[in-house]
């Protein structure tokens, strides 16, 4: 649940301040609460002059102001911290709204499958679907270990067992037909790694 939230908070927060959902009102308070700041009374102040107002130290203030530039005015600062901080407040809203979503739905979820598994179709179909996910976790190891084994086959040290093999899964005879030649030949692991790297 914290994985989901963390993730997609961001996203979340997105949506709602592209469809003002309620960012328009957070915007609005912390715009009036920073405008009402000491720093921002005095329209002809310096970006430093505000930074120092806000009780940045001096050095920091200094820095920060020459970063920025000496263009921006008091107004356009205090829009830019104001949409600075309503947006991660929208994000902190919007990490909370999901954290308790996530677990609503995986509580209810869990509700629904302690009522399902009394169900016999229920239970038979739950029984193939994990017999198919084994299996499937099954070939996936199987075919990593064809495909380490035919990385291998190239390898100066591994030169003794490549004669083995290749005479074992007769691998110089194309008419004859072996499952761990097939396999060997026919790897879906080793083509997508052959494809991406």
């Amino acid at each position: 649940a914290l994985i989901v939230a963390f993730v997609f908070c961001s996203q979340l927060a997105g949506l709602l301040k592209q469809y003002d959902v309620i960012y328009p009102s957070i915007y609005e308070s912390v715009f009036e609460n920073v405008s009402s700041s000491q720093a921002f009374m005095n329209p002809d102040a310096t970006v430093a002059d505000v930074l120092k107002g806000m009780d940045v130290p001096g050095f920091i203030a200094d820095l920060l102001a020459k970063a920025i530039g000496e263009n921006i005015g008091v107004a356009q600062m205090a829009e830019s911290i104001s949409t600075y901080i309503t947006d991660m407040a929208m994000n902190a809203i919007c990490f909370l709204i999901l954290l308790v979503g996530v677990f609503i739905v995986a509580f209810i979820l869990k509700i629904i499958a302690n009522v399902l598994r009394g169900n016999f179709i229920i239970r038979f179909v739950d029984g193939l679907l994990g017999m198919a996910l084994y299996a499937c976790i099954f070939l996936v190891v199987v075919y990593l270990v064809f495909m380490i084994l035919r990385y291998s086959m190239d390898a100066s040290w591994f030169a003794g067992a490549k004669s083995f093999l290749t005479v074992d899964m007769k691998l110089d005879e194309p008419d004859v037909f072996r499952l761990s030649k097939y396999i060997y030949e026919h790897n879906v692991l080793y083509n997508i790694f052959h494809i991406l790297f």
